[in-house]
């Protein structure tokens, strides 16, 4: 039952991420709050380690975003990045501190990493 929960999960995601380039700024909010809702469909018993090669498509493309021109979108990114932060949150961090020094404000990747930690001490 999980394993088939995943998969289908693992076959969506790259259309929800071709959403986040759309030139619509309101298609990319709206598509955001779809994928923080997508991060929370995902089982508990979650194999991190079996699906790492999906975590860090989404992981990278969710980056590169989170470096978008508009705050809005950053922001709104940075939102679903914490909550994708479960599935793995050591492998984001890694993710994070590769990209960091590449984008235009290391603000957001900061705040990421400052929730990531705060959520492992909890």
């Amino acid at each position: 039952m999980i394993s088939n929960t995943v998969d289908r999960l693992h076959s969506i995601y790259s259309d929800l991420l071709k959403r986040l380039d759309d030139s619509s700024d309101e298609i990319r909010l709206a598509m955001s709050n779809t994928l923080q809702a997508y991060f929370s469909a995902f089982p508990v018993q979650y194999d991190k380690m079996l699906y790492k090669a999906h975590i860090e498509v989404l992981y990278k493309s969710l980056l590169i975003h989170l470096d978008d021109p508009s705050a809005s979108i950053q922001a709104s990114v940075l939102e679903v990045l914490k909550e994708a932060s479960r599935l793995n949150p050591a492998q984001l961090v890694e993710q994070v501190n590769l990209v960091r020094s590449k984008h235009r404000t290391t603000s957001y990747c900061d705040q990421l990493l400052t929730y990531i930690e705060n959520s492992r001490t909890l």
